[in-house]
């Protein structure tokens, strides 16, 4: 009940009513004891008395807290919307193989949801989820059908028809599936089966639609379309309607439609599942297609394109009208009408005078007539509503900047921009083969700076077409300016820049302040959180300015609440005046410095690092645990990467914030930094703060790339040169970081007893400064050290130290570190069941976290004990899935030591040969990053020792 109301209050009375028939006097105190045993098994740490944050009170009753994404059912519903949205755009390619992928969230087909769980209430749900189900099997075998993949359709339609013998929709695809694999006796039999069933068990007869299949097969119609009377039989239509003069209508066939593209270039499978929609005879309604996009995108190039690939199938004419939706007079429907009108020669005097009255006309001549009315640059639903027939039979083909989701039946196509190998395919139509190939790189260059946006390639194939001396290579150089960009794509009165600006001049106060303001922030995408930080809004209102801008085709959002501009979109919003964007930069970072900081706190609870940090005007994202922290940091770290070049530019703040954000990043290493990239995008605003002689700045880059050389890249040495450096800031905090960095870099390279006096110094410095976290942090890399030299009974001392200080941080509080260690030291002393289960329950600690370096980590232990306690097959697997876990996680050193231990299993199961080849693989790594390997491995790479920097690897 609690699940599938998540994130809303359930009142005690609906919890009561769902749970019992006929409620017992106990009823309201048994509910609120099933509460506290729930709260129990989903928050077994919570301290007692403590206030539940997954199961709340509230609202006269409880409420599960949970993020979306947790559960089957949500993986189920987002992935059977994707395939809808996907199967409306054409992809039905794609559309099929999300439909598979939301059908594998049911554990068994033949078991129903909710499987013995009891109730009236559970009953419900379990039918509407099943009919759900029933609805993506029917969509996806639509599709199968469609793709002519019919043989495969038919072997799941006929069990799906077993099973539900009075559905008429599964018999209906079963049928046509039958039919289209030239089974024809076969498909009239499902009819009569159906028919049977319904007349026996309902004294129902088949929907007209499926009679009316039945009938096409019958006649043997392979188009699956029956021509409809035509008229009546004298050279006129009838034009009866309410209100407006019935005399017959002189039959003129208009063919209105502008001439095709001569260079018609790409977009195959758009145009093919356009075609695809347009040449549907749907018996009920009139077929709608929208093609919405950025202006310059080839909206209206695609759409002419297509109505002349189906023109022959719409005989009684082809109407075409140029709705000026971006102009500052878009036509006016009651105009429109008037044109399509005289176009089939209803006189002037004849027109009706209003909107409503003329459009009932217009539904009126197209009765029974197949006309395709194309629509070109409409302005919003109630501009083409008016335009629409009424009868089946016609077609209607709408271009459009905006997505007119809302117009009723229609079919929405979204059009990109070109590949670069449409876009070089267009410049070649427009200059000539030979030219492209003698500058073919610079040829690419120049599409490529064009964003791939078709008007922006006619536009310099004109200019060079025109221009037989000018270079591709010259062209290219004059792109490179981002701030000339735009002038340069000009040719006579053909400019991107006015396509632009009439989407512009359209938009209210809010949306123009938001399209001219994100395009300043220096990333390549923004969240919504960003934004509601920038325009200083509540996000839910900035969500919606932003949808509109995306629905306006002025922003891109692959996944909900993140945005991105078109490259030549994003040069003509920073070229409006507004905020400049230091400034906007320097906001930007602020809010990803507070967020950063909010992160620490549940990650890394404890520390002193938030003591170092500057002071932030935003509150940032708040989080609730450390996979929410995660999936955060992997989303942003690409935008946060962006920005340190920015920042560089910048100056000032900007830079300070920065090497805030750096070096607390340096902190997170165990969150899957993508090290080489952070290293190269460091180097900027690095080269700045020295040249700006801000020491601070400095030492905290340092202290970032040190880390980041020593676990991100494995350049141990290098990297200690870095964290050296920091010796000269000054910051107490900053050096004690760094120093239990630099004495694991000493672990790392097989000096253990050096990292352990870097480690006892910085115990005592940290306890000084009240660093509980940092304090945790040195007490591991204690143990781990004294692990390294065999010295176990101390190590297991030092490991239940770190224990007891993590333990007393509370919350989610990393407590694996500490288990692992103290495993470590039970195994070297020979304690086997110990050390399998604190690592166990390492493990287990961390799987809760879901931070991969971690897990990866306390697997890797695991693995180990496994080897030693001979359970060779436990062992083997676990490394995997350590291994799998460390390479998501970023990790270097880990994951080749972690396939010594694999090796080393798969021998012991008889598998030499994969042995070797791992074993091989894993001594070869780690010799190239300068880890003591001979130390680990001994004379041969059977016989390890019992030191290495990753402990204890093998005790025999």
């Amino acid at each position: 009940m609690l699940l599938l109301n998540r994130n809303r209050y359930v009142g005690m009375s609906t919890l009561v009513d769902a749970l019992w028939e006929v409620a017992p006097p106990s009823a309201v105190g048994q509910v609120r004891n099933h509460i506290a045993r729930l709260r129990k098994t989903l928050e077994p740490h919570r301290s007692a008395g403590g206030p539940s944050t997954v199961v709340v009170s509230g609202g006269g009753g409880y409420m599960m807290r949970l993020p979306m994404g947790c559960l089957d059912l949500d993986f189920f519903l987002d992935l059977a919307a994707e395939g809808d949205r996907l199967r409306d755009t054409g992809d039905l390619v794609r559309a099929r193989a999300t439909y598979t992928d939301a059908l594998t969230q049911w554990q068994d087909p033949e078991t129903p949801a909710l499987v013995g769980v009891p109730g009236v209430f559970v009953q419900r749900q379990r039918e509407r989820l099943q009919e759900r189900r029933l609805n993506v099997l029917e969509r996806r075998s639509e599709i199968d059908v469609e793709l002519g993949d019919s043989e495969a359709a038919v072997v799941e339609l006929r069990a799906l028809a077993a099973a539900y013998p009075l559905r008429e929709r599964i018999h209906e695809l079963l049928m046509t599936a039958l039919w289209r694999s030239g089974r024809r006796v076969d498909a009239l039999g499902v009819f009569s089966t159906l028919r049977r069933a319904l007349v026996d068990d309902l004294g129902l007869e088949p929907s007209s639609e499926i009679a009316a299949l039945h009938q096409r097969i019958l006649c043997g119609d392979e188009d699956g379309w029956v021509p409809r009377d035509s008229g009546v039989g004298d050279g006129t239509r009838s034009t009866a309607t309410v209100g407006v003069r019935t005399d017959p209508v002189p039959l003129v066939t208009p063919a209105q439609l502008p001439a095709d593209i001569e260079d018609f270039t790409g977009r195959d499978e758009l145009v093919d599942s356009l075609v695809g929609q347009l040449s549907i005879s749907d018996p009920e309604t009139v077929v709608i297609s929208v093609v919405n996009g950025m202006g310059g995108v080839g909206k209206s190039t695609v759409a002419v394109h297509v109505a002349h690939r189906v023109r022959d199938r719409f005989p009684d004419g082809q109407l075409h009208v140029d709705l000026r939706g971006m102009s500052s007079e878009p036509a006016l429907p009651a105009d429109v009408l008037g044109t399509f009108l005289r176009a089939f020669g209803v006189s002037e005097g004849d027109l009706p005078p209003t909107l409503d009255t003329r459009s009932a006309l217009l539904r009126s001549v197209l009765a029974n007539r197949r006309v395709l009315l194309m629509l070109d640059n409409a302005h919003a639903v109630e501009q083409v509503a008016p335009l629409i027939p009424g009868t089946q039979g016609s077609a209607v083909l709408i271009t459009s900047r905006a997505v007119l989701a809302t117009l009723s039946g229609a079919k929405l196509t979204r059009l990109d921009v070109m590949s670069p190998e449409e876009g070089l395919i267009l410049l070649t139509k427009i200059v000539g083969q030979r030219r492209v190939d003698s500058e073919l790189d610079a040829a690419r260059d120049v599409v490529e700076s064009c964003g791939f946006l078709p008007l922006a390639v006619r536009i310099v194939g004109a200019q060079l077409a025109s221009r037989p001396r000018w270079s591709f290579a010259s062209i290219a150089e004059r792109l490179t300016d981002t701030r000339s960009r735009l002038e340069v794509l000009r040719t006579g009165e053909l400019t991107v820049e006015a396509a632009f600006h009439l989407g512009y001049r359209h938009l209210d106060r809010n949306q123009a302040h938001a399209f001219r303001l994100l395009a300043r922030t220096g990333t390549s995408e923004v969240s919504v959180e960003v934004a509601a930080a920038i325009l200083e809004m509540p996000t839910p209102k900035v969500e919606r300015i932003c949808e509109s801008l995306v629905d306006l085709s002025l922003l891109e959002s692959a996944v909900p609440g993140r945005y991105r501009y078109h490259d030549l979109l994003r040069l003509f919003a920073q070229q409006q005046p507004d905020r400049s964007k230091d400034e906007i930069v320097t906001h930007v970072l602020d809010f990803y410095l507070a967020t950063l900081e909010n992160l620490v706190a549940v990650v890394n609870p404890g520390t002193c690092l938030l003591a170092t940090l500057r002071s932030t005007s935003s509150q940032g994202i708040v989080f609730t645990d450390t996979r929410a922290c995660y999936r955060w940091l992997t989303t942003e770290r690409s935008n946060l990467v962006s920005l340190f070049p920015e920042a560089a530019t910048v100056g000032g703040a900007a830079l300070d914030i920065t090497a805030d954000i750096a070096w607390t990043l340096g902190t997170l290493m165990d969150m899957g930094a993508h090290a080489a990239e952070m290293v190269r995008a460091l180097a900027p605003p690095l080269a700045a703060a020295e040249a700006a002689g801000n020491k601070p700045a400095v030492a905290r880059f340092h202290t970032a790339i040190g880390a980041l050389y020593v676990l991100g890249l494995g350049k141990i040495r290098l990297g200690r040169r870095y964290l050296v450096d920091v010796d000269a800031c000054g910051e107490e905090r900053l050096q004690l970081w760094a120093d239990e960095m630099a004495a694991w870099s000493d672990i790392l390279l097989g000096e253990p007893a050096l990292a352990l006096s870097k480690y006892d110094s910085a115990a005592d410095r940290a306890r000084r400064l009240g660093a509980t976290w940092e304090e945790y942090v040195a007490h591991v890399g204690a143990a781990n050290a004294l692990v390294a030299t065999s010295d176990f009974a101390r190590a297991a001392d030092r490991a239940g130290v770190a224990l007891r200080l993590v333990r007393h941080l509370g919350g989610a509080a990393p407590e694996e570190f500490a288990l692992s260690e103290a495993a470590a030291a039970a195994l070297g002393l020979g304690r086997i069941d110990q050390a399998m289960s604190l690592s166990a329950t390492a493990v287990a600690r961390a799987d809760a976290g879901g931070i991969q370096m971690r897990i990866g980590s306390v697997k890797a232990r695991l693995a180990t004990a496994c080897l030693v306690a001979e359970r060779y097959a436990d062992a083997e697997r676990i490394a995997g899935e350590a291994i799998r876990a460390l390479t998501l996680g970023g990790d270097v050193f880990h994951r080749h030591l972690v396939m010594l231990v694999q090796s080393h299993a798969m021998r012991a199961l008889g598998r030499e040969q994969e042995a070797e080849v791992v074993c091989d693989a894993a001594v070869s790594r780690l010799t190239e990053l300068e880890f003591p390997v001979s130390d680990l491995l001994g004379k041969t790479w059977n016989q390890p020792s019992a030191s290495a920097g990753f402990g204890l690897v093998l005790r025999r």
